[in-house]
């Protein structure tokens, strides 16, 4: 959408035109049968705190299928209250590394379909989920000697000097080298975002490394979805579908940070006695899995 559009849409509201990546993805969704989301069954034990998550997440699934971020925004919020209600007594940035990221892996661990489904989403990141994680990550170097808030939050814990993963360490410092300016290095560097999220061993200045899944679990929360949250919270960024270069694989790079951070949420009430014992993660998992693959396959690589 070209400024005047955006102008247009204002002063003419509430008989605006839809925007034309709104046009094209309703169209999208018109042409497509299956399941787009499946939420997992919960039991009849919410505590208040359960139900206060749980009702945040019923913001997000009205959000749905039209807005992906609003839906991400409503369940990002539902996953901090969970975390902090655990009686966990820290800021935002050391929940996720001391609390989140231990208790989801061990959550998912004790599921074999699970752990097979997590590493299969993580390793579908859309192409513009890993440029904006890319660009995110080129704005916060150095690595060697963490000083930028990203930098910090991913390889320090509490401000401690001392480097918690050599491995992400030698990621990031690869991935600060990139031009995100240039086409070719923007498409490499998320190519190697997408790669090292397979856990596959790959060589870096520094060595060869391969990051684990408590790495790559704390990596997409960290990294990706709450830097995605800080954005948007503090208004960062344009709109996504408010823009000229919005896409349907704007829809798909949204709707992979609401599905990871809804997964992560399910985990955590997985840890609560929240879900339904009939349901498993994994079962849940693999149902949105396909789905999103089959409504975005053809723009993930976009």
């Amino acid at each position: 959408m070209s400024q005047q559009e955006r102008i247009d849409f204002y002063n003419n509201w509430p008989t605006s035109k839809k925007f034309s990546a709104e046009s094209e993805f309703k169209k999208h969704l018109e042409s497509f049968s299956g399941v787009i989301f499946q939420p997992i069954a919960l039991n009849l034990t919410l505590s208040t705190s359960g139900h206060i998550s749980l009702s945040h997440v019923l913001d997000a699934l009205e959000s749905l299928p039209m807005r992906p971020d609003h839906a991400f925004d409503w369940t990002w919020k539902a996953f901090e209250h969970s975390c902090k209600s655990a009686g966990k007594k820290l800021n935002t940035t050391e929940l996720l590394r001391a609390y989140a990221t231990p208790t989801i892996c061990s959550v998912i661990n004790a599921d074999t379909l699970a752990i097979s489904e997590i590493s299969c989403i993580a390793s579908k990141m859309p192409l513009q989920t890993a440029e904006y994680l890319l660009k995110k990550i080129i704005e916060s170097k150095p690595y060697s000697v963490p000083k930028e808030t990203l930098a910090k939050r991913l390889l320090l814990s509490n401000g401690n000097p001392k480097i918690t993963s050599p491995a992400l360490q030698a990621l990031l410092e690869k991935l600060e080298t990139y031009d995100y300016t240039n086409t070719v290095d923007r498409r490499n560097g998320a190519s190697l975002i997408k790669k090292a999220m397979t856990g596959a061993k790959l060589q870096y200045p520094k060595g060869t490394f391969s990051l684990s899944q408590q790495e790559i679990t704390f990596f997409l929360l960290s990294g990706l979805l709450y830097s995605f949250r800080n954005d948007r919270t503090h208004a960062n960024a344009i709109s996504p579908f408010k823009s000229s270069t919005a896409k349907i694989k704007t829809y798909a790079h949204c709707w992979y940070c609401f599905l990871l951070t809804y997964y992560f949420l399910s985990a955590i009430w997985k840890d609560n006695g929240y879900i339904d014992t009939k349901a498993t993660l994994g079962n849940n998992f693999t149902i949105n899995n396909r789905a999103f693959t089959s409504l975005f396959g053809n723009h993930l690589g976009k």
